[in-house]
């Protein structure tokens, strides 16, 4: 199985499947990051678990859309329980997508997540950094139809998805708290 922007995003739904109350109210996923092994030339994944309420015991591993991570220094993962769990099989990954994976940081919380602000110190604390981050709200239209380049092909009226409350952020931290 190799990585994509589909395994990612479905890390929220464990969230959503999630029926422990504690954990979706203090923990946050933070995916991202990958390191290359020399070796094998096959890449490890990383995330970051983090419990900001203090009182949740987090388990040694996790296994999120079929990959597993360990925090216990075996496998890929270098240092045990330190909130850095690593996958425990290692991916080709074509050399396209990784800035992509690399570079940007995926964060997952439970709709009733209770620690926003400190998951924000958290991420400033990380730097020094930079981030991207952007997306769009969708919704289907009917085409306008006014000129050549945006007729429709099938009939009409067309139907067009229009991108709306766009966003973007750009994040930088210069120095390491």
């Amino acid at each position: 199985m190799e990585p994509d922007d589909t395994v990612l995003s479905k890390t929220s739904e464990y969230f959503a499947k999630s029926n422990d109350a504690e954990f979706l109210k203090s923990v946050a996923i933070i995916q991202g990051g990958l390191e290359l092994d020399p070796i094998t030339a096959n890449y490890s994944l990383f995330m970051t678990v983090k419990d900001f309420s203090g009182n949740y015991q987090l388990h040694d591993a996790f296994i999120i859309d079929g990959i597993e991570y360990c925090d216990n220094g075996q496998f890929n993962d270098e240092v045990a329980n330190d909130g850095i769990y690593t996958s425990v099989d290692q991916y080709a990954i074509d050399a396209s997508d990784v800035p992509r994976l690399r570079d940007n940081y995926f964060i997952h919380t439970g709709s009733d997540f209770a620690h926003e602000s400190e998951l924000q110190s958290f991420l400033n604390a990380a730097g020094p950094g930079f981030g991207i981050y952007f997306g769009c709200k969708l919704r289907l239209v009917t085409c306008p139809e006014t000129s050549w380049y945006n007729d429709c092909w099938f009939g009409s009226p067309c139907t067009c998805i229009e991108f709306y409350d766009c966003y973007v952020e750009v994040g930088v931290s210069l120095t390491k708290a």
